[in-house]
């Protein structure tokens, strides 16, 4: 999986604010720290729902079942959001 280039993950006013620019515009979403720690260290790479667990479970401790399915979330999340490049 990768993500698309087209996203600009920034803060605005103390918020992680994400900018998708896509065919239909621009459009923002909000977004949490950890869905921002994923977003900048799997940007611009290949990565599996494993390396996204491995990675929630580096950074923030937590225990490798609740990591995987954190991990499956928000991938889900991004396959909803067409924030994953097809193909």
């Amino acid at each position: 999986m990768r993500l698309i280039d087209e996203a600009i993950l920034k803060e605005s006013r103390g918020k992680l604010i994400l900018l998708v620019f896509d065919k239909n515009g621009t459009r923002a979403m909000e977004v949490n720290e950890s869905f921002a720690f994923l977003w900048n260290k799997f940007s611009g790479t290949d990565f599996s729902t494993e390396d996204l667990a491995s990675a929630l479970v580096e950074e923030y401790g937590i225990d490798p079942e609740s990591a995987s399915v954190d991990a499956s979330s928000t991938i889900t999340i991004w396959k909803d959001s067409l924030l994953l490049k097809e193909g």
